[in-house]
C-alpha cells in the first residue's frame, strides 16, 4: 500500500467512526459509493453473518438473491468471505456480533 493509499484509508476509517447513526452511515455510503459497491459490501457482511450462524456455503447464494440471479453472490465471493470468517483475525466476526448486540466471538 502506498503512503497516499494508507492516508486515504485512515481518512475513511476516521470518517466512518465520526458517523453517529445508521441513517447517517447509509447516507454517507450512498454519496461515497456506487449502488453496486454498497450492495457488494453489505452482501459480504450478510454472507459472513450466515456463515457465523453455521449456514453451509452452498446454500448462501440462493438465500441472498431472492430469485434474482444477477444479485446472486459469486462462489468466489462466498469462499473468500468464508476464509476470512474461518481464518481471519476476527475483526469481521467481532463487528458483526457487536452490530447484532452480541459481544465476543
Amino acid at each position: 500500500m502506498t503512503d497516499i493509499e494508507a492516508k486515504n484509508l485512515l481518512l475513511l476509517a476516521r470518517a466512518l467512526s465520526a458517523l453517529e447513526s445508521p441513517d447517517e452511515i447509509i447516507a454517507f455510503l450512498r454519496e461515497l459509493c456506487t449502488s453496486q459497491e454498497t450492495r457488494s459490501i453489505s452482501q459480504r457482511l450478510g454472507i459472513a453473518e450466515l456463515l457465523m450462524q453455521g449456514i453451509p456455503q452452498r446454500m448462501i447464494g440462493g438465500m441472498l438473491c431472492n430469485g434474482d440471479a444477477a444479485r446472486r453472490p459469486s462462489t468466489a465471493t462466498i469462499s473468500r468471505v468464508s476464509d476470512v470468517v474461518k481464518n481471519g483475525n476476527g475483526h469481521l466476526c467481532r463487528v458483526i456480533a457487536r452490530a447484532n448486540g452480541v459481544e465476543g466471538r
